[in-house]
């Protein structure tokens, strides 16, 4: 898949409880940042004053974003993996 513009695909990680020592599930799905593994990046995007910006982050980054950019991005299905999509500026940074 080829993505257009500063238009990123995400395969978000799933959260899954985790168990402490005591037995008790702690459950960090409500947590307001959220992680994935970029798999289609854009090449980039014109600025409104004539500039172009490319896209800094790459297929196998992973990446952290907010969760109101993973609810205001669309969840499209491709070769039977679902993945988010939004803008790159939604993005707040990349793991190294």
């Amino acid at each position: 898949m080829r993505m257009l513009h500063d238009i990123i695909a995400i395969e978000v990680d799933e959260f899954q409880p985790q168990q402490t020592n005591g037995g008790i599930y702690i459950d960090f799905s409500s947590e307001k940042l959220t992680t994935g593994t970029v798999f289609a990046a854009g090449p980039g995007t014109w600025l409104d004053n004539g500039e172009y910006k490319p896209t800094t982050c790459k297929p196998g980054d992973r990446v952290i974003f907010s969760k109101a950019a993973s609810e205001g991005g669309e969840e499209i299905e491709y070769n039977g993996k679902k993945y988010l999509v939004i803008h790159e500026k939604d993005i707040f940074g990349i793991d190294k």
